[in-house]
C-alpha cells in the first residue's frame, strides 16, 4: 500500500506523540529522540535534585542504549519533551544524577530508549524543591520484555536500500491497523531488511505492519498486516514484510 502526503519527517519529532506520554503511569511511546546534552530549563537554578535512577529486571547481557532522568515544571503538562524540562543522565554503574533546578515543584520521571527506538517511561513523581535546598529522589522503571519480535523482509529491494529509505514496525491498537492510527506506537531505529525488530506493546490486541519511506519522497510504503496479542512477559515471534516498490511515486 502506498500512502502519500504524509509525516514526510514525521518519526523523529514530538508533535505526534505528545498526548501519548501524559499518563502519569508507565508507557510506551515512540518518535522522540534523547534530548542533547545540555538541554534543560533556561532560569536561574537555586535548588537541586539528586539521587539514584535505575533501570530494573533488565535481562543479563540486555544493553540500554540510553537513560535519562526527566524534569518538568509542575506548571506544564509533564512529556518527555515539554517546554522547560531539564534533563539529567544517570551515571554508570551506580545511577547517580543530580541537576540543578529553579525552586518550585516539578514533575520527574526516568525513561530509556530501546535499540529500535521506542521509549520506556517510568511514573511522574512530584518533587518539591525549596530555595538552597537540594532534594533527593531515587527512581525506577521496570524493563519491558518486547511483545512481538522477528524479522523484516523488503523483497526486491536493492543493496543499497537503506541509504536511499528509511524502515520500521508500527502498531496499533485493536483489530484495525491504519497509518495514522489513535494510540499507535513504532519501532523505528536500527531497523534493516532481512534484520531483526523487537517492538514494546501494551497488553491487548493488535495489528503490526512494516513499512518504508523513501528519503525523498512523501510516499510511504506498507506491507502485510498481522495480528499479536500482546501478554505481559511473554514475547510472540511475528516476521513482517513490505514489498519494494521503488523511491518515487
Amino acid at each position: 500500500m502506498n500512502i502519500t502526503g504524509q509525516r514526510a519527517a514525521w518519526v523523529r519529532t514530538t508533535s505526534a506523540v505528545a498526548a501519548a506520554i501524559t499518563l502519569v503511569a508507565a508507557v510506551v511511546v515512540v518518535g522522540v529522540g534523547v534530548p542533547p546534552a545540555g538541554a534543560g530549563i533556561r532560569t536561574t537554578a537555586s535548588g537541586a535534585i539528586t539521587g539514584r535512577a535505575t533501570v530494573t529486571g533488565t535481562p543479563a547481557g540486555t544493553a540500554i542504549p540510553a537513560l535519562i532522568v526527566q524534569m518538568c515544571p509542575a506548571s506544564e503538562l509533564p512529556t518527555v519533551a515539554c517546554d522547560h524540562q531539564v534533563i539529567a543522565r544517570p551515571q554508570p554503574p551506580t545511577g547517580k544524577y543530580r541537576a540543578a533546578v529553579a525552586a518550585g515543584t516539578w514533575r520527574i520521571a526516568i525513561y530509556y530508549s530501546t535499540y529500535y527506538g521506542q521509549i520506556v517511561l517510568s511514573q511522574w513523581v512530584v518533587v518539591k524543591v525549596a530555595a538552597g535546598a537540594t532534594v533527593d529522589a531515587t527512581l525506577t522503571v521496570a524493563y519491558r520484555i518486547p511483545a512481538a519480535r522477528g524479522s523484516v523482509t523488503v523483497p526486491g529491494a536493492p543493496g543499497d536500500f537503506t541509504s536511499h529509505a528509511y524502515l520500521g514496525v508500527q502498531a496499533c491498537p485493536g483489530a484495525t491497523f491504519a497509518w495514522d492510527c489513535k494510540g499507535g506506537t513504532e519501532a523505528y531505529e536500527n531497523i534493516r531488511p532481512g534484520a531483526g525488530y523487537a517492538i514494546n506493546l501494551s497488553p491487548g490486541s493488535w495489528t503490526l505492519a512494516a513499512y518504508y519511506h523513501p528519503d525523498t519522497s512523501t510516499a510511504v510504503y506498507l506491507g502485510q498486516v498481522a495480528k499479536v496479542t500482546s501478554v505481559t512477559g511473554k514475547t510472540v515471534i511475528q516476521n513482517l514484510s513490505v514489498q519494494y516498490q521503488g523511491l518515487t511515486r
